[in-house]
């Protein structure tokens, strides 16, 4: 299936295939494939949803990333000579510290972050931002200044002392969860090609119903034959007390419901115990798969 804008705007939306680099990173090693690691290092040594370390090598009472010189491709797309040249920048910097230790029998490269080194000059920086150095004569550069306090251990409250610029966009967890994600997949399974106004219709039923209910009408209208989510939304309005499963919360702000259908297209059937019996189903069958 070729992709169309429609269908380029719904996965740059929903892709994870994304690198959480802060230009900051940049900004206190001076180089920007430096920082671009220093990220990427950075990201594994956050704690997980969970509040569990993402990391799993131990020695010398450290956590460490086991990391290969061609490794470094797959993870943010630099090659081995780069990678060496980022990693001597972090080290000579301090920001981290890298030993040699074996990994599945084979002498491999660990780094793991210097806290210590790493949070002052972070915390530094924040409080003294660096200046565009590249701005014609006469223009002044205005940046953003935050005030923090960086206890280690703590997350850092911080104030924002100018205007954010209107146009800059915020990356949310909504941009890229799971959930956008898996809109996307049940709307292509239902109707096909995914056409944006129906989306956006289909996504305002899971703000009205969510998710499992909203799976469940999908296979009735998948097996009814019908082609738009108002299908979907009429199935949903004859069926107010449908029991397949406890009905889940919105997991999206509610918004007014959506518009009405008109009566030429609204579906003249009403699902058959049958129907629900298949949508029940289903819903076994995929609540089985995230055990």
């Amino acid at each position: 299936m070729s992709m169309d804008i429609q269908r380029f705007f719904l996965w740059e939306k929903a892709s994870r295939d994304t690198i959480d680099f802060k230009k900051i990173y940049a900004d206190i090693t001076g180089d920007l494939l430096a920082g671009l690691m220093l990220s990427e290092i950075v990201y594994w040594h956050l704690p997980n949803k969970q509040g569990d370390s993402k990391l799993l090598v131990n020695h010398e009472g450290y956590y460490w990333i086991a990391v290969r010189r061609y490794e470094w491709w797959n993870r943010i797309r630099l090659s081995p000579k780069q990678a060496d040249r980022a990693l001597s920048i972090l080290v000579e910097k301090q920001y981290i510290i890298k030993d040699v230790f074996k990994f599945d029998g084979d002498p491999t490269l660990h780094v793991r972050l210097n806290f210590d080194h790493f949070i002052g000059q972070l915390e530094h920086t924040l409080n003294n931002p660096i200046s565009n150095p590249f701005l014609p004569e006469g223009k002044s550069d205005i940046p953003q200044r935050v005030k923090t306090e960086l206890t280690f251990g703590e997350i850092p409250v911080t104030e924002t002392t100018t205007e954010i610029d209107e146009n800059a966009r915020v990356v949310t967890n909504m941009d890229v969860d799971d959930d956008t994600s898996e809109l996307v997949r049940l709307y292509e399974e239902t109707f096909g090609v995914v056409n944006i106004q129906h989306f956006q219709d289909f996504k305002e039923l899971l703000r009205q119903h969510g998710m499992i209910r909203l799976k469940a009408a999908c296979v009735v209208t998948k097996e009814k034959g019908g082609s738009t989510p108002a299908y979907t939304a009429k199935v949903l309005e004859n069926n107010t007390s449908l029991s397949v499963v406890k009905k889940d919360e919105p997991i999206l702000p509610r918004k007014p419901p959506i518009r009405e259908v008109p009566k030429d297209l609204q579906p003249a059937f009403q699902p058959t115990p049958e129907d629900w019996a298949a949508a029940k189903e289903y819903i076994r069958r995929e609540m089985e798969k995230g055990k």
